[in-house]
């Protein structure tokens, strides 16, 4: 391995390690605050619930992504450590083209059943027609933006944090500069919007694709690869907390859709967009820091270096919440900047639906920061049942029944605050399995 994953850790390595993801993270928020700006001013700001109602979507096109990235590149890290080279590259191969197929399966079982699909994503008659001219060119991409969410992810594990980093920016200037010609300048509407989206998204796959065909003296690369029933259930095993949460993601935002729309209609669904655009700005940035460090977990855990699992452990504690807690912070400050940049203004209905629910929605980041580096931990040391249970009790038990009895009694306050109490009950199981498990894996 390069000396960029194989040094002595400590916190000052990590964060400095962790920074090309971080600020990857920062690019990929930035450029969707940017596809709302797009929508918001130049469409109008009820569009942005018809985006919202196609999210559920996207993200169930990049599930597969989402779960090999971490899981396989845990995988592919531990061979690594241990010196199976050839081995990691075969296996990385195969789950690329593994995660390839799955997509277009996906993509063309949603494009046949596109209106029942819309129908229970919670589209009403208002905003039918924008959420399909937003959803065709989605389901069309997603196959390409899920096998770059591997390729990022392996960039990291190849030792490149930089061209992550590179690849997010490109990424995200695209995003913006596209977005300006298909619906400003050619005035497509939600058609070029979703265009946009899904070429910019699909530039860390392109990339991807021509540096690891012609980096052939790297730790990964394409090559013949071999059917590894072992390695598919491993990498499957590793990264099944984050496929459950993706599918939660897409079941609690489908819920939050219905819930939404039938007790504050478009306008309530358009806030959530606002809030969740700023969320995401913020969370990424602990999130970022979390995933670009994991596969040093990895690395040492397949080495056996137990002083640098703890050094990465103890630093990586003190960071996340650091980094957290000041996001909470700058949250708080960034809303109503927020709301002008999207021509959301003061006393519209929209405005101060977002301005209160952002304010108790974003207290849940702090908690959601330590619950996904608990979760990551454990992939990264190629556990992959326990975050596996973690992921389902924190999202399919906790948070699908917040949002389905909180609003029940408290209307739109419950719909808002039923991510932070849901995070907050996940984090008593992330606690209590830390610290069981320290002793085993020698982290602490």
């Amino acid at each position: 391995m390069k000396a960029g994953i194989s040094q002595r850790v400590t916190w000052k390595y990590l964060l400095l390690f962790s920074l090309p993801n971080i600020a990857s993270e920062l690019v990929i928020g930035l450029h969707w605050l940017v596809d709302g700006f797009f929508v918001s001013r130049f469409i109008e700001p009820v569009a942005l619930s018809a985006v919202g109602v196609v999210i559920p979507v996207f993200v169930l096109g990049m599930t597969m992504g989402f779960m090999l990235a971490i899981g396989g590149n845990a995988l592919f890290a531990r061979k690594l450590g241990e010196g199976k080279v050839r081995e990691a590259k075969e296996n990385f191969t195969l789950l690329v083209l593994i995660t390839l197929l799955f997509s277009i399966v996906i993509a063309v079982l949603g494009f046949i059943f596109r209106e029942p699909l819309l129908y229970i994503l919670g589209a009403d008659e208002t905003i039918h027609q924008m959420a399909l001219d937003y959803l065709i060119p989605v389901l069309i991409f997603s196959p390409t933006i899920s096998v770059g969410i591997v390729f990022m992810q392996s960039f990291l594990t190849e030792g490149k944090p930089h061209l992550a980093t590179i690849t997010s920016v490109v990424c995200g200037v695209s995003s913006i500069g596209l977005n300006f010609l298909f619906i400003y300048v050619l005035q497509m509407g939600l058609v070029g919007a979703a265009i946009a989206t899904g070429i910019g998204n699909s530039i860390p796959c392109i990339i991807g694709v021509i540096y690891f065909s012609a980096n052939r003296k790297g730790n990964l690369c394409f090559v013949v690869p071999k059917f590894d029933f072992t390695a598919i259930t491993q990498s499957f095993a590793n990264g099944l907390s984050d496929m459950i949460q993706s599918l939660a993601d897409v079941v609690t935002r489908t819920i939050v859709n219905n819930v939404l729309i039938r007790i504050g209609g478009a306008s309530a669904l358009a806030a959530f967009g606002v809030i969740t655009a700023g969320y995401d700005i913020l969370i990424g940035i602990p999130v970022g820091y979390i995933y670009g460090v994991s596969a040093i977990a990895s690395y040492n855990y397949g080495k056996g270096d137990t002083d640098n699992l703890k050094g990465f452990y103890k630093g990586s504690m003190k960071l996340v919440f650091i980094i957290a807690a000041l996001c909470v912070g700058v949250g708080f400050l960034l809303i109503r900047p927020l709301l002008s940049i999207y021509g959301i203004y003061v006393d519209t209905e929209i405005y101060d639906l977002a301005l209160s629910g952002f304010r108790l929605y974003i207290i849940g980041a702090l908690l959601m920061a330590y619950n996904t580096f608990a979760s990551v931990l454990f992939v990264s040391l190629n556990n992959g049942a326990l975050p596996a249970a973690l992921s389902f009790f924190r999202t399919f038990v906790f948070l699908v029944i917040a949002y389905l009895t909180l609003p029940l009694f408290f209307g739109l306050l419950g719909a808002w605050i039923s991510m932070p109490i849901a995070e907050l009950l996940a984090a008593g199981m992330s606690i209590y399995y830390i610290r069981k498990k320290r002793k085993e894996y020698g982290y602490a």
